[in-house]
């Protein structure tokens, strides 16, 4: 569970975050992304991690964008900028199955890449903010 959990977040951090630069509004997104920023600040990323973070973040964006037809790309931005439901605006967008798995396999891949580039200690510090967050948020909770 813990596992997922951290892929999870790790994945949809990523894809948030492509998503928007992909769209030029990273300062808007990061600011409706609390909890990613919480998490983020409290791993304490070296100079050199965050720089890692920032070419994978670039790189998955690039590829994501390139899947992406340009009126998907236009409902997602409408998303991000609305700060609505990310799962619900996907949903909303006719992604193609072929497009879905390429970028899980993007995703997957940064997912990957990220956790390589922690260090144990900021695996555990990631798993209880998350554990936190999830509490905090209610999702805990729900049955």
């Amino acid at each position: 569970m813990k596992s997922r959990l951290v892929s999870w977040f790790v994945g949809s951090a990523v894809m948030l975050s492509s998503a928007a630069m992909a769209l030029s509004i990273q300062p808007m997104a990061q600011a409706q992304m609390p909890m990613m920023q919480t998490v983020l600040k409290n791993l304490a990323l070296t100079e050199t991690q965050q720089q890692q973070v920032s070419e994978i973040r670039q790189s998955t964006h690039s590829q994501i964008g390139d899947i992406l037809t340009p009126e998907q790309r236009s409902q997602l931005q409408a998303v991000v900028l609305e700060g609505a439901d990310l799962q619900e605006g996907v949903a909303a967008m006719n992604i193609t199955e072929q497009q879905r798995e390429d970028i899980r396999g993007i995703v997957q891949s940064a997912r990957s890449d990220l956790q390589g580039l922690l260090t144990d200690e900021q695996r555990s510090t990631l798993r209880q903010t998350l554990r936190a967050q999830w509490r905090q948020s209610g999702w805990g909770n729900r049955q």
